[in-house]
């Protein structure tokens, strides 16, 4: 990310957008004004506009540093809502996606044409990847996490509806400095206060939060793995992505 300002000199952009600042890579900014600071430099190099959501929580700073147009999404856009239903679910899917819609007006989109396209919309990779394993339902969403990208999708996973429990399999996040562990239980306090009925941590982190069962290492989930899911279950599965949770839902996973 420190080389957001040589890749702005390299592409000289007229428009850039910033969906959040949130609590990835704290290892590095130590704070999210560090990672404000940082993610600023494109609104400060972007010559023509820069979109800033509704909600970010540095959008003040963030505006004052922009050296075209700050454009203020709004994230709450009935229609997009009504757009992504049954596509992607999440008030933080809402959010991105609203502030992407806010360049792609700016070059002539239209509300109808945007809608149109979400239809059949789909994220890559490991990215909310429905799975269906053993008479389960599996979601994938193990490409990457952090702090917030969590609580969105615990979020989103209780209110997914399923015939039999909820499964959130958590696992550690990484670059996230001093404090990391506290972080880790606000994750997992946040899930336990949702009522899932059943919470799993896996690695050195989420084994030391409140949860229902703890590993401090995949290998040893995967020893019982399949004995505490059952057919008609929902599973989460979100962690880093070298936290290999995904490994999970392969045939020869026990």
């Amino acid at each position: 990310m420190r080389r957001r300002k040589a890749l702005c000199d390299i592409a000289e952009p007229d428009a850039g957008l910033i969906t959040n600042v949130g609590t990835a890579h704290l290892e590095f900014f130590r704070t999210q004004d560090g990672i404000a600071a940082e993610k600023g430099v494109l609104g400060a190099m972007a010559r023509s506009f820069f979109v800033i959501g509704s909600d970010n929580v540095r959008l003040d700073a963030l505006k004052a540093m922009c050296r075209g147009e700050a454009v203020v999404a709004d994230v709450a856009q009935p229609w997009m809502r009504e757009a992504l239903e049954g596509v992607l679910p999440g008030a933080h899917n809402v959010a991105n996606a609203c502030i992407a819609y806010a360049v792609a007006e700016r070059f002539g989109v239209t509300r109808e044409r945007a809608a149109a396209a979400l239809r059949d919309f789909a994220l890559p990779g490991a990215r909310w990847r429905k799975v269906e394993r053993w008479g389960a339902t599996f979601i994938d969403d193990t490409y990457n996490a952090n702090p917030d990208s969590m609580i969105a999708a615990l979020d989103a996973f209780a209110a997914t509806p399923c015939d039999g429990r909820r499964i959130a399999v958590l696992g550690d996040m990484f670059e996230l400095g001093a404090d990391a562990l506290a972080l880790h239980r606000r994750v997992f306090d946040h899930a336990m206060a949702l009522g899932i009925p059943l919470v799993i941590g896996v690695g050195e982190l989420s084994s030391q939060c409140l949860c229902n069962l703890a590993y401090k290492s995949l290998a040893s989930l995967k020893k019982k793995f399949r004995v505490d899911v059952s057919a008609g279950d929902l599973v989460l599965l979100k962690a880093s992505h070298s936290m290999r949770l995904g490994d999970l839902l392969k045939e020869d996973a026990t």
